[in-house]
């Protein structure tokens, strides 16, 4: 009977482990997934863009972006 019990406990805490490791997960891929507002300044090669995104904003060298809406907006260039 100790031996079942023991197994019982185990096996609980090996449940109770997963689910917790699955939670985190799924924040981590909310937080992959979240949306961010930005602008495509301008094309650089075949495939890819300069956006005004950065690390502030969750994104890194080499993120995959889906545009969900485009707009031709002309501006001045920025006074750098």
């Amino acid at each position: 009977m100790k031996n079942f019990s023991f197994t019982v406990s185990v096996l609980l805490a090996t449940v109770l482990l997963s689910v917790s490791a699955f939670a985190g997960v799924v924040e981590k891929v909310e937080d992959d997934f979240a949306p961010a507002s930005g602008v495509v300044v301008m094309p650089t090669g075949s495939d890819e863009y300069i956006v005004d995104l950065d690390g502030s904003n969750g994104v890194v060298v080499g993120d995959l972006l889906a545009v969900k809406r485009s707009r031709t907006i002309l501006l001045p260039p920025p006074a750098w």
